[in-house]
């Protein structure tokens, strides 16, 4: 009798129809359309995106909180510091997507396959909080910990060609961070940093951003050191799906910035 008139297999997003059954040649001509529009559809990916040997200017302003008595170039090893720290990088970078994947970015789908091109700019400004755990002026060994607030904005704008979206996000969260030193004189410093932020925005996204650097910082006045060194930026977002107690998120933008940091720190 032919009782099953098709049978649907999804494999790796592609779904195929098999008619078992030639009799019904009106419910053929309707699925086959059917078959034709779902089988165009592909999986959603995210946007990846690497930037190699992109700038990285920094400035840090640091106030001591635990001895006002102390010079600047004394305030790196204070027990109590407060720091503010302006980050910008901007730059290009590209993503590809095969003809299985689409993106959704900015109010627009991109569809595969194709070559994306993403202009961003991206400002982190922090306000923390320092703690020397090890407080003594006479050891060339430094290990601090950092905590306090961070304030990012992304603007990324995505072409490909005949397409174009633009989307900015501006998000707010804790920080947290380490920096260990080697301070073998008062005007040289050779470190290893790292910091932690997890941010929120009002429009239901998440953010995890991450700053890694290894650097040397030379004082020539007892107030103003500068830096240099090699910087890792992190950028993941993702958006909302489920909120509350073990809510799930939807992985949409991710950054990976590497290249040479340069640095104003300024004590007082």
């Amino acid at each position: 009798m032919g009782t099953d008139l098709f049978s649907m297999m999804a494999s790796k997003g592609r779904i195929r129809v098999r008619l078992l059954d030639s009799k019904y040649p009106r419910l053929k001509r309707m699925a086959i359309p059917l078959m034709l529009a779902l089988s165009g559809c592909g999986h959603t990916e995210i946007l990846k995106m690497h930037d190699r040997g992109v700038l990285s200017p920094s400035l840090r302003i640091t106030h001591d909180l635990s001895d006002s008595s102390q010079s600047g170039e004394n305030t790196r090893k204070s027990r109590i510091a407060a720091e503010l720290d302006i980050d910008h990088v901007s730059g290009t970078a590209s993503d590809g997507i095969d003809a299985s994947h689409s993106i959704n970015f900015g109010g627009s789908q991109f569809n595969g396959p194709v070559e994306l091109k993403g202009n961003y700019n991206l400002f982190v400004t922090s306000l923390a909080f320092r703690s020397r755990l090890n407080n003594n002026p006479a050891d060339i060994l430094g290990f601090a910990a950092m905590g306090g607030l961070s304030f990012q904005t992304l603007d990324l704008h995505l072409d490909a060609g005949n397409i174009s979206a633009h989307d900015r996000t501006e998000s707010v969260g804790p920080l947290l961070g380490f920096q260990l030193s080697l301070e073998p004189y008062s005007w040289l410093d050779l470190y290893i940093r790292d910091t932690e932020v997890i941010g929120f925005d009002f429009g239901g996204n998440t953010l995890i951003l991450g700053l890694a650097e290894l650097g040397l910082s030379v004082r020539p006045f007892s107030h103003v050191a500068f830096s240099g060194g090699f910087r890792r930026i992190h950028y993941n977002q993702s958006a909302v799906v489920s909120k509350g107690f073990g809510g799930s998120t939807d992985p949409r933008v991710r950054l990976s910035l590497t290249g040479p940091m340069l640095g104003i720190y300024l004590d007082f």
